[in-house]
């Protein structure tokens, strides 16, 4: 099959089939890029290691932290988030239910779960039932307990 690829003219439709290497400048270009990825891969790994690991909750399709309705997947993942932890809402630590409740702090943006009027109800239900569930939690204080007997702290 290799032999017949080789003798293949590169014309035409199988023009996709030709191999241009690389120009020294854009192959050093790509080894800085993989040399900086590893190289910040090896710095997470130590800060794991040494129990001070900070991720970003940045998006990576889109390079920086994004609000609903800013980016349909998004959206979609958060919705989709949030009707799998229906009825474990007051096991969420607290940083999650604050999280969510952040992503959809206006919900008067184009979300493009409105796009479904069943989707959107469900989605403004479940909405309110961690609203209140994290005021409830909130307004019991740091030494709260869960259903779960998890201890939840503000």
């Amino acid at each position: 099959m290799a032999g017949l690829f080789h003798i293949v003219p590169k014309r035409g439709p199988f023009k996709a089939l030709a191999f241009e290497s690389l120009t020294p400048k854009v192959e050093q270009l790509y080894m800085a890029s993989f040399n900086s990825s590893i190289d910040r891969y090896r710095a997470l790994l130590a800060g794991l290691g040494s129990g001070q690991l900070s991720l970003p909750n940045d998006n990576f399709d889109v390079g920086a932290v994004t609000k609903a309705g800013e980016y349909t997947l998004a959206d979609a993942a958060y919705a989709k988030l949030l009707h799998k932890l229906d009825s474990h809402y007051a096991d969420l630590p607290p940083d999650l239910r604050n999280n969510i409740l952040t992503f959809y702090q206006d919900l008067s943006l184009p979300i493009a779960t409105k796009n479904d009027a069943g989707d959107w109800a469900k989605l403004q239900d479940d909405l309110n039932r961690l609203q209140a569930i994290n005021s409830e939690l909130s307004a019991a204080g740091p030494s709260a307990s869960t259903a779960s007997g998890v201890m939840v702290a503000k």
